[in-house]
């Protein structure tokens, strides 16, 4: 096994016997002792992963781009005077490529799952490719190409993003969301953190590892963004929820009553906590995600 980031063969142990709150199982985390990439070692079988992905975790119910995807858009439209060309990685139910579609943009994304494939084709009209990127046949180049919490998941990040570099056009912007394992969400909760998600995240990139990845395949990476406040929010009340709900702590995940007084108590603090999280996560810039725009 070689580090994606640096291709260092040296690894030592950062988490052993993960638990997950939604399967059974124990995970080992490793760190790369030159680069200090964490992954998951060793990784579930790509024909049995799967397993850890609950087909309703992501069907959510935000029907409004704009209010899900905001800070892209803004990125996005501010460095463009005019329609382009945008390519989707991992694309899920379509609906952050359904308003560049209102705007005249040619769109396309590719979506591993068949049935998120066929729903975003119905709902919104979009084409979509089913299949792993590189596996796929794509010609032409794009002027904007996203991976939105999707190379984490990536068991080949390094493959991947140099085949996007060779779909990018010259100048073209590639945007990456990806959770930070620097964050001040992983400095308390460690390994209880909720994006480590044991089974789906391959991966757990720093600003560190992310850029040196990056500049290794030929991207120019901007100063990153912190300041994902929907993202923010959402890992901190999860992190509280995971960590101390009897749902999730005793039950796992089966619901427990909503009358109880603990119920009732939760509800009012835990937002409250949420939001101060990810109001410091962001000030001291280290977010629970982070968002990379960097140019080929």
């Amino acid at each position: 096994m070689t580090c994606p980031v640096c291709k260092s063969a040296r690894f030592g142990r950062y988490y052993t016997g993960i638990t997950s709150w939604e399967y059974p199982g124990r995970f080992n985390f490793v760190c790369c002792r030159h680069c200090g990439l964490i992954l998951q070692h060793p990784r579930v079988p790509q024909d049995r992963v799967g397993q850890y992905y609950n087909p309703q975790s992501y069907w959510g119910e935000v029907h409004d781009a704009w209010q899900e995807y905001a800070p892209l858009y803004r990125a996005i439209f501010k460095s463009r005077s005019s329609a382009g060309s945008i390519l989707d990685v991992g694309s899920g139910l379509g609906l952050f490529l359904s308003e560049f579609k209102k705007r005249g943009w040619q769109t396309l994304g590719t979506e591993i799952s068949p049935d998120m494939v066929r729903h975003a084709r119905r709902t919104y009209g979009l084409k979509i490719l089913q299949g792993d990127l590189l596996k796929l046949r794509l010609t032409g180049q794009f002027d904007v190409i996203c991976l939105n919490n999707v190379l984490e998941h990536l068991y080949y990040p390094r493959q991947t993003l140099v085949k996007i570099h060779s779909l990018l056009r010259p100048g073209g912007m590639l945007v990456i969301v990806v959770p930070n394992i620097d964050s001040l969400g992983h400095a308390v909760f460690r390994r209880r953190w909720y994006h480590l998600q044991p089974g789906r995240h391959v991966y757990h990139f720093s600003p560190a590892t992310i850029t040196q990845l990056l500049e290794s395949t030929g991207f120019h990476v901007a100063p990153m963004d912190h300041s994902y406040w929907r993202h923010n929010y959402y890992s901190w009340f999860c992190n509280f929820r995971y960590n101390y709900s009897l749902r999730f702590t005793v039950n796992r995940g089966t619901p427990v009553a909503h009358s109880s007084p603990g119920v009732k108590i939760g509800k009012v603090i835990v937002p409250i906590l949420a939001g101060l999280g990810a109001m410091l996560g962001q000030i001291t810039r280290h977010g629970e995600v982070i968002t990379i725009y960097c140019h080929r």
